[in-house]
């Protein structure tokens, strides 16, 4: 047992050796051997070691209210999902789909992995499987379809024996003024031969919404007019605020904010959000338009971005309630939605949408016109539905059988080339309508071949 005494013998002959620099290196080493030898022992749940192993990867893992994500990076069965392919297990072969990268934090689209999202889907044709697994075959070229999710691209395959039957496709629910990669769309000639976005021109259509035409709508003009007189159910009563906004992202290619800055001045507006005042969380995004509804008239439904055919759920999440949408987009609203159900904000400059929401306010009858259609028309914008229709189309389209051959030459013509979007830099006078006629996109640009 060495005694404190000698210790301090040992140390004073250091310093008169003049050995000070190996004692300042010992005692580090010393203190690390102390703290590594008896590590505090936790117990980790299997949620704890997925989110650590996510974090390693240095990706992100977001949840749907309070709930983890993590189930979602558990691989999946190799031998059940060949099994499926080939018809072993159901008795018919499967088109298989690859996801190549996840949609942001969701590696399966928020769609599911294997045949059975298909099935649940209820599909026309649910003869498909999805996976996120590249290993699954020996090689890439073997799947029917990879999707690529464009707006968070960061990796490639390798292409060099890329089959001329199989789909590469091209998925994006942003607009081409929102990227997350460092790819240029140009550098993309002839790979992609399918899109899968909200453009009303793609290949596979995936919207943020639709309304629902039902079967007893009103078709011409007398009916319409019937039903706008018809109207039982005061919508103004009760409420005593005007207009209200959700926002949290502040600035935006669409420049909304600066129509809102101009309109402040002549109306009341709230707004909530991290671009606004504290309402209630993200989290509970249905109760907190279930309270503005009993309160306010009008809700401001101005997308991010003005491009073509880009029009998002805050548009028709705001039909399915009883508030009047004043939309700020560049989609055809007309062809999308019914006749005097929403205000185009984009059709009046601030002050004059101001004085309009001025008139509305003072009479019930005009604003209760804007509610004429909710008997005739359902308005659809859940994720999952609209994700369950691009689906169940591109696996409509894999067993299609094939009268031609087609490749984007140059996507970037037809999904961006600064030619689909608008960023206005006035306000003072309404800007009417946006015309895209101007731009038509090059025939060259999507090849098609006969086969």
């Amino acid at each position: 047992m060495v005694s404190s005494r000698q210790i301090g013998i040992w140390l004073r002959s250091i310093f008169k050796r003049k050995e000070i620099v190996v004692f300042l290196y010992l005692v580090p080493l010393l203190v690390v051997m102390v703290l590594t030898s008896n590590p505090p022992q936790e117990t980790q749940t299997l949620e704890e070691v997925y989110v650590q192993e996510v974090d390693h990867a240095s990706i992100v893992v977001t949840g749907v209210g309070d709930e983890s994500q993590s189930f979602y990076w558990e691989r999946p069965n190799k031998t059940i999902e060949l099994d499926l392919i080939a018809g072993k297990k159901d008795g018919v072969p499967l088109k298989s789909i690859l996801f190549w990268n996840g949609i942001f934090y969701y590696p399966d689209f928020a769609f599911g992995r294997g045949r059975t999202p298909f099935q649940e889907a209820k599909c026309k044709v649910d003869t498909c499987m999805v996976t996120d697994d590249p290993y699954l075959y020996g090689s890439l070229d073997k799947y029917d379809a990879i999707l690529f999710h464009w707006p968070s691209l960061c990796d490639l395959p390798y292409t060099k024996n890329r089959s001329e039957h199989q789909l590469y496709v091209m998925a994006s629910d942003e607009s081409p003024q929102w990227r997350f990669s460092g790819w240029q769309l140009s550098e993309f000639a002839d790979f992609f031969n399918a899109t899968m976005t909200y453009r009303t021109d793609s290949d596979i259509y995936w919207p943020y919404g639709y309304v629902e035409r039902l079967s007893n709508a009103p078709v011409t003009d007398a009916e319409v007019a019937l039903a706008r007189s018809n109207l039982t159910k005061n919508y103004a009563e009760g409420k005593t605020k005007l207009a209200v906004w959700f926002v949290s992202h502040c600035k935006t290619d669409s420049r909304r904010e600066f129509y809102v800055h101009i309109f402040k001045k002549y109306t009341k507006l709230d707004i909530f959000g991290k671009c606004g005042k504290p309402f209630c969380p993200w989290t509970e995004s249905d109760n907190c338009y279930n309270r503005i509804e009993i309160d306010y008239k009008f809700y401001l439904s101005f997308e991010n971005s003005l491009c073509r055919d880009y029009i998002t759920e805050k548009m028709f999440n705001l039909l399915d309630r009883n508030l009047v949408p004043i939309v700020y987009g560049a989609a055809d609203y007309a062809n999308l939605i019914p006749p005097h159900s929403y205000i185009d904000a984009l059709k009046y400059s601030p002050s004059q949408l101001a004085k309009y929401l001025d008139i509305l306010d003072k009479n019930d009858t005009l604003y209760n016109e804007y509610f004429w259609w909710k008997p005739y028309y359902k308005s659809h914008y859940n994720y999952r539905e609209m994700t369950n229709l691009a689906f169940c189309k591109l696996c409509e389209k894999l067993h299609e059988p094939q009268t031609h051959k087609q490749w984007y030459h140059d996507i970037d013509a037809w999904y961006d080339s600064g030619k689909h979007c608008h960023r206005p830099n006035r306000f003072k006078v309404p800007i009417k309508s946006f015309e895209f006629s101007d731009y038509v996109i090059p025939p060259e640009a999507v090849v098609r071949v006969p086969v």
